[in-house]
């Protein structure tokens, strides 16, 4: 990383080349600490500035519902894997690395079929995500489901009738994803949910408790499951993957997160996004990012009687 090849640069040319100097002599070391100490707060302090930005970690902070996803990985398609927007699909490089390799393993014990698409992760800086109430941290992808009968080039979304779900491909996917402990939870459709599920007793022979462990199927909700029922994921699949490297490695809070992604878009564009809270006027905001109302109306094409509502975003230019 960045600090590591400063740091590098930063000792004696003498101590790196000759072996008598193998041990670094009382208080340097100390030294050096205190200079790693110092350029590390001298990053975070200027992390919102494009060099240092796209150069670090990648951040999640918070929940699913209520989060930031911030110095974000953009994932791009690769060999059977679409991602549909490439804005809309910025995330943490270990969810990136683990969808490439689960959906590897798919194509290698089923070769062909089509592509699994990426529909929707996060956007830069995370946070608000509409319409979903979460994907606000860089945990929760939606796919397009594993469907027969469609060519491999096709990359359209799809309503998938139960008749038209792959469940051998399904079923990979999903054996991957619980035997290496990738995903906290899964959403599927219950009608979908049961043509695994009978499809995994005749065919594959699982046992009603191993299903268990998988599907919440017949009921809605069951503990322990993986898989759980979810309104509307009847065309799309929904999983929230494990992002423990990624969660929270600097101790920002939600504020914190935000403000330092408002920062670091005033500084690339000019402007930042401000998300409309419960209760708040158009004076209110204007008077809160100390800007005057009739510039706060001209940057959003509004009138004095425009009406706003809560999750609506504003762009205030600084």
């Amino acid at each position: 990383m960045i600090l590591l090849s400063i740091a590098s640069a930063m000792i004696p040319s003498a101590i790196k080349a000759s072996p008598e100097r193998l041990f670094i002599p009382t208080g340097a070391e100390v030294i050096l600490l205190e200079d790693l100490s110092y350029l590390s707060e001298l990053v975070k302090e200027h992390a919102y500035l494009e060099p240092f930005y796209h150069n670090l970690p990648t951040l999640s902070v918070g929940e699913t519902n209520k989060g930031r996803l911030l110095f974000a990985h953009k994932m791009r398609s690769a060999w059977g894997l679409r991602v549909m927007v490439s804005e809309d699909s910025y995330t943490t490089p270990e969810v990136a690395l683990n969808l490439y390799a689960v959906n590897s393993f798919v194509r290698r014990v089923y070769p062909g079929g089509p592509d699994l698409m990426v529909l929707d992760i996060s956007q830069d800086g995370g946070g608000r995500f509409k319409p979903h109430k979460t994907h606000q941290h860089g945990g929760d992808v939606d796919l397009r489901y594993y469907l027969k009968g469609v060519p491999p080039n096709d990359h359209e979304k799809r309503f998938v009738h139960p008749s038209k779900l792959d469940l051998k491909r399904t079923w990979a996917f999903l054996k991957v994803l619980k035997r290496f402990d990738l995903a906290e939870v899964i959403f599927i459709d219950l009608s979908l949910q049961k043509v695994l599920y009978e499809y995994a007793l005749k065919r594959l022979k699982m046992s009603k408790s191993e299903l268990a462990r998988y599907l919440s199927y017949p009921s809605k909700s069951r503990g322990g499951a993986l898989v759980k029922h979810v309104k509307n994921h009847y065309h799309h699949l929904h999983v929230r993957f494990k992002i423990d490297t990624s969660h929270e490695w600097w101790p920002l809070d939600l504020k914190e997160a935000s403000e330092l992604y408002t920062k670091y878009l005033r500084h690339r564009t000019g402007y930042f996004e401000h998300v409309v809270q419960s209760g708040e006027t158009l004076g209110a905001i204007a008077s809160f990012n100390r800007v005057r109302l009739r510039d706060l109306l001209k940057w959003n094409q509004m009138t004095d009687r425009s009406i706003i509502r809560p999750g609506q975003t504003l762009k205030v230019w600084r």
